[in-house]
């Protein structure tokens, strides 16, 4: 089969050998296969703050899920953060508790990707992500491999 790999168990009963059994596996997904969200370029300022630190980074792009904070302040997976931004077409900031959910703490050699974090949205109310929704749903959205 293509594009997938086995795994092979050898095993023996009571002191004799019983024949390898393969098991099909699949490769694990990549870059924008593992997004469960379409993802768009989003620019702005955030406000990140933690139990132990309160500062600004800055957005390079958003989902429904989460979004991309640009920054050298990079916090643990499994933070807990309380995050504020403002999509151009909401009439407020949104107030929303995240969860570090990945990291990227080098830019890459060609300078091609600053460093930073990914958060997921953790308490969007409904009014939220449906503006978040319609903000990404009004511009091309991005793939890109990670």
């Amino acid at each position: 089969m293509l594009g997938r790999t086995t795994d092979t168990i050898n095993t023996s009963i009571d002191d004799t050998a019983v024949s390898a059994i393969e098991f099909p596996t699949s490769p694990k997904p990549s870059g924008a296969e593992r997004r469960c969200h379409a993802r768009r370029v989003f620019e702005a300022e955030v406000s990140i703050e933690s139990q132990h630190t309160f500062y600004t980074g800055f957005a390079q792009n958003i989902s429904s899920g989460g979004l991309f904070v640009a920054t050298h302040d990079i916090l643990p997976l499994g933070t807990k953060v309380d995050l504020s931004f403002t999509i151009p077409t909401w009439h407020q900031p949104i107030a929303v508790t995240c969860e570090v959910r990945w990291q990227r703490p080098n830019r890459m050699a060609d300078g091609s990707y600053e460093p930073g974090m990914g958060v997921s949205f953790l308490t969007l109310t409904p009014e939220e992500r449906g503006a978040v929704d319609a903000y990404i749903a009004q511009n091309q959205t991005l793939f890109w491999e990670d």
